[in-house]
């Protein structure tokens, strides 16, 4: 089916999905996917102006009826290429506690040398020989998205600042992924824009003990 993408607020919060592990891969392509299960009415990340927010792993996406997004879900596994998509009714999201994918991942770089990616992959790998990662185009450079297999990992990585060194002696920067919950006044405008409705998220250290 064909979408027309609306890049105002939700309409509905009940027909929107959080879509995790969206990181290596421009938002058309999730898109021209999800538009395969029915009309798509957004494709966002929140609070985020021109969708141009940095070290994101994720979009909402909004149908627009509640028989398109079932048949979503009655889908056991979403896959784009070789990424197996995380996928949350977002309300449930919201309400509830849930473990996400990018509780589990970081960002490392920016990438300005290529043979510097084998180096870091191989030097976290000490740490989890377990680890998945792909490379996201974040504020115009490479970096490197690794996903552990345990969030422990995160904690001990953030607080030690465990970092290689590069074969050119790049100073590199961790950067954890945006979380869903960082919501500031979310704006929910009704079909007849007669009112709004805000939604008043976690704060960034509520987030961050989350993760940790």
């Amino acid at each position: 089916m064909t979408s027309n993408i609306n890049q105002s607020s939700f309409q509905n919060l009940s027909l929107c999905v959080y879509i995790g592990n969206t990181a290596s891969f421009d938002d058309q392509t999730l898109t021209n996917y999800c538009s395969q299960f029915g009309q798509i009415l957004s494709c966002s990340i929140d609070n985020c102006p021109d969708e141009k927010r940095s070290f994101c792993d994720f979009r909402i996406i909004e149908f627009a009826t509640k028989q398109q997004l079932d048949y979503f879900l009655s889908t056991s596994i979403h896959k784009i290429g070789s990424i197996i998509l995380d996928i949350k009714l977002y309300q449930n999201l919201l309400n509830h506690f849930q473990i996400l994918n990018i509780d589990r991942k970081l960002f490392i770089g920016p990438i300005l040398n290529s043979n510097n990616i084998n180096i870091i992959v191989q030097f976290y790998k000490l740490i989890d020989p377990n680890l998945q990662y792909c490379l996201s185009q974040q504020d115009n450079q490479i970096y490197i998205l690794i996903e552990f297999s345990n969030r422990q990992y995160i904690r001990t990585i953030i607080q030690q600042k465990t970092i290689p060194k590069t074969i050119d002696n790049q100073i590199l920067t961790i950067h954890t992924p945006i979380h869903p919950k960082e919501l500031i006044h979310k704006k929910i405008l009704t079909k007849k824009s007669q009112c709004q409705i805000c939604i008043n998220g976690l704060t960034d250290q509520i987030t961050e003990n989350i993760l940790m």
